[in-house]
């Protein structure tokens, strides 16, 4: 029986289409360098400068920590402006009713992000899901030691919950990572959502106990598991 659902922030509960992408490719271009949106992509499902070094060095040869961290300074900077203030960022649809349909269950609902723990709560303020106690809580990249595949934020949000077997956790992302990152950390069920960053055969990579194009569906394979258990 699931006791905890652990979904991502960016792409799987909130709609972000892609800006976090765009804001990637600005931020290298604040440094003078050129990436497109496919390479942008190699930084979203890892905490973002441990992504920013990876496409640095394999792009671009280079293991500059001071370039990468400057890059960084310009995302976090872009990414909070657009949490703030942009009129087209919004829940996904369908992400406040799985939360009301989670609750209804019984199930503890904890967000997770690439992103450090000042811009989560930029936009925890803006969608005010933990002050109307739609969700338990929320992990920052910042927060933990290593970023997918590893578990630490699973663990994190585990143990806040005083949870000690992950054959009861819930995760879903909207990359093969995050499937992994359940299966390291021994998930129950492992769901992986198609936002349209990546194609459905790219998201089979991590063999996700099934590909959800609503967040709708969900509920629909906690009910399956618990019919089979």
């Amino acid at each position: 029986m699931i006791q905890l659902a652990i979904l991502n922030m960016e792409n799987t509960t909130v709609d972000c289409t892609f800006a976090v992408h765009d804001a990637i490719v600005s931020s290298f271009e604040g440094v003078g360098l050129e990436i497109d949106r496919k390479t942008a992509n190699d930084c979203i499902p890892v905490p973002n400068l441990v992504g920013i070094r990876k496409v640095l060095k394999e792009k671009f040869d280079s293991e500059d920590e001071a370039q990468a961290n400057q890059i960084n300074t310009y995302l976090n900077k872009f990414i909070n402006h657009y949490y703030k203030k942009s009129t087209q960022l919004r829940p996904m649809p369908g992400a406040e009713g799985l939360f009301l349909t989670l609750r209804e269950k019984g199930i503890k609902i904890y967000l997770t992000s690439g992103f450090e723990r000042k811009t989560v709560d930029i936009l925890m303020k803006r969608f005010k899901w933990i002050k109307n106690n739609l969700i338990d809580g929320t992990i920052a990249a910042d927060e933990i030691q290593q970023g997918r595949p590893f578990p630490d934020m699973i663990q994190k949000a585990m143990h806040s919950e005083n949870i000690m077997d992950a054959r009861v956790v819930l995760k879903v992302g909207d990359h093969p990572l995050d499937v992994l990152e359940g299966k390291n950390a021994g998930c129950g069920l492992n769901l992986v959502f198609y936002s349209g960053s990546l194609s459905p055969n790219e998201l089979k990579e991590g063999n996700p106990d099934g590909i959800i194009h609503t967040l709708s569906e969900i509920p629909q394979y906690i009910d399956k598991l618990e019919q089979i258990q």
